[in-house]
């Protein structure tokens, strides 16, 4: 069960970006994961739950993108929609698929929560530092 360590990673990229932004929260993360991957989104949900007790993505609410696997055919120029891994062009039987999407896994935002007395902290030291 791979989801488990993509899990973590998916934790640890979402947690090392919101301390580099101060957040005090996350509260959503949107991926976009290709249906080639064989990512089973069921055990990956299960993964990020498990694992974000305690953390700054306890509470986050997790949306998944499927992205269908795209090809393009180098020999009538057309994207294809590529079914049941059956690599081969409708329109013209070609065989020369180049695959353009449906293997990513990407963090495609994370949104996050900051302490509102934090910011206003900021401000202020900022503007002090400015009039002296």
């Amino acid at each position: 069960m791979h989801e488990l360590s993509i899990a973590d990673s998916i934790i640890k990229t979402a947690t090392a970006e919101a301390t580099k932004r101060r957040a005090t929260e996350i509260s959503a993360v949107g991926l976009r994961i290709g249906q080639l991957t064989d990512i089973v989104e069921d055990s990956l949900r299960f993964g990020l739950e498990v694992l974000s007790k305690g953390t700054m993505m306890e509470k986050a609410e997790i949306e998944i993108e499927s992205i269908p696997p795209i090809g393009y055919c180098e020999t009538c120029a057309r994207n294809i929609e590529i079914r049941k891994f059956f690599f081969v062009c409708p329109e013209c039987n070609g065989r020369q698929i180049k695959l353009i999407s449906g293997n990513e896994l990407d963090i495609a935002y994370i949104e996050l929560e900051t302490d509102d007395k934090v910011s206003t902290e900021e401000k202020q030291n900022t503007t002090d530092s400015t009039d002296a």
